[in-house]
């Protein structure tokens, strides 16, 4: 079934039982049925995985006390914790719809997020970190917007650093390019935020979060396997989700860059039985997940390709790129990129180029930092598409003066001072 047509085998056009309101009903979001003309309405909850979490779980849960729609059902899993989480997620019974569940050994964010929305009942699920917590709004922002475009829906978030200091997070900012695909996009960059609303169908229809252990990344796998499947990313105009940085958590300590190169390569190892958008075009997609590993891994990805010998036309035309100032240092072919080169300034930085299978024309020419491609210039029309995902997409400058100003005045403005929970 494809995600635009799950609306259409719910809600107002169901049996009875699913129009009645029950008496103690909470505020849901509704839209026009274009089947019958009357109201649809949709339910959300919230998973929440936590592990060690008691200083800061209040807060989250406390911003979803205070939703102007909140959520039907709400779940948290301690995931194995050895502090009082379980405890302080009890105490929240009464005032939220609330389930608490406890992994009596930790099985990984991945596993805790899966055991939480094996329990919802809710049409929609609703991710929210332990150490993160949202604006009043943020659940009615969420089905608004998945009711007018359904999809995966990804909040666009603040950046907290603690105390009151908080910005546009720039790196969960960006929105997919109109008229591009979301799949080449995603697969540069995973812009999609770890706080996203999307259908339970379209979850149980890509399998879910993974059973084998994954390292980090767990989320963008699942959104790559959602896209992939026609989900298209949306996401709202509002900034509703706070994203806290600088507190223990799951990813503490993990290597970023390892955890992408094991997402693009499952992608890579699972290509040919993906199926969706991947099938339909095998090849694009192969090269942009590779040109994505390239741009993580820099250098060490030519140790992945065959070692060549460059003949006279590749040497002159990489010689040229280099102005007769720097040398060669190796080279190496990879079937689905191209000729890879790397190159060694006069000031001892690294440059990668990557030559079109005939050798006629430089594609790519990126600076290296640390093993990872930087000031990358891009001649290649179909890498042309995706690249443009890697930058950051500016915030709108109300949205700047917001982020200076968001405690004041508000009711939820104690939420970001943490003595105020101390």
């Amino acid at each position: 079934m494809t995600v635009g047509a799950e609306l259409k085998t719910r809600g107002s056009c169901g049996s009875p039982d699913e129009q009645r309101s029950p008496s103690n009903s909470r505020s849901v979001a509704v839209s026009p049925c274009h089947h019958c003309g009357v109201l649809e309405r949709t339910t959300v909850g919230v998973i929440i995985p936590a592990y060690n979490m008691a200083d800061c779980l209040d807060r989250a849960l406390c911003s979803l006390a205070m939703q102007t729609q909140p959520a039907e059902e709400v779940v948290v899993v301690d995931d194995g914790s050895q502090d009082t989480t379980c405890a302080v997620a009890h105490r929240w019974r009464g005032v939220l719809p609330i389930k608490v569940i406890r992994h009596e050994h930790r099985c990984g964010i991945g596993a805790a997020r899966a055991t939480g929305i094996a329990v919802l009942n809710t049409e929609l699920v609703a991710q929210l970190d332990a150490d993160d917590f949202v604006t009043p709004d943020h659940l009615a922002t969420l089905r608004r917007t998945y009711l007018e475009r359904p999809g995966l829906i990804s909040p666009r978030p603040l950046h907290w650093y603690g105390g009151l200091e908080v910005c546009v997070d720039r790196t969960h900012d960006a929105r997919p390019l109109p008229g591009a695909g979301h799949l080449d996009q995603l697969l540069m960059r995973n812009y999609v935020l770890v706080g996203a609303l999307y259908s339970r169908r379209l979850y149980e229809d890509v399998g879910g979060y993974r059973d084998r252990n994954i390292t980090y990344a767990e989320d963008w796998d699942l959104w790559l396997r959602m896209v992939n499947a026609g989900a298209q990313v949306v996401k709202p105009a509002e900034h509703t989700y706070i994203y806290r940085t600088g507190f223990p958590s799951y990813s503490s300590g993990l290597d970023w860059d390892i955890a992408d190169v094991e997402v693009l390569d499952r992608f890579l190892a699972e290509i040919e039985s993906l199926g969706g958008t991947a099938q339909n075009n095998t090849a694009r997609y192969r090269r942009v997940a590779k040109f994505a590993l390239l741009g993580r891994m820099g250098r060490r990805y030519l140790a992945r390709a065959a070692p060549v010998t460059l003949d006279f036309a590749a040497a002159t035309m990489a010689k040229a790129c280099l102005g007769n100032a720097g040398s060669l240092t190796a080279a190496a072919h990879d079937p689905d990129l191209g000729l890879l080169i790397l190159t060694r300034n006069p000031d001892n930085t690294d440059n990668l180029l990557l030559l079109s299978s005939d050798q006629s024309r430089v594609l790519i020419r990126a600076g290296l930092q640390e093993h990872r491609m930087k000031f990358i210039e891009v001649s290649d029309e179909s890498i042309q598409v995706s690249y443009p995902a890697l930058q950051p997409v500016a915030a709108d400058e109300k949205f700047d003066v917001v982020s200076r100003s968001i405690a004041t005045s508000r009711p939820w403005e104690n939420l970001l001072d943490d003595r105020a929970l101390s």
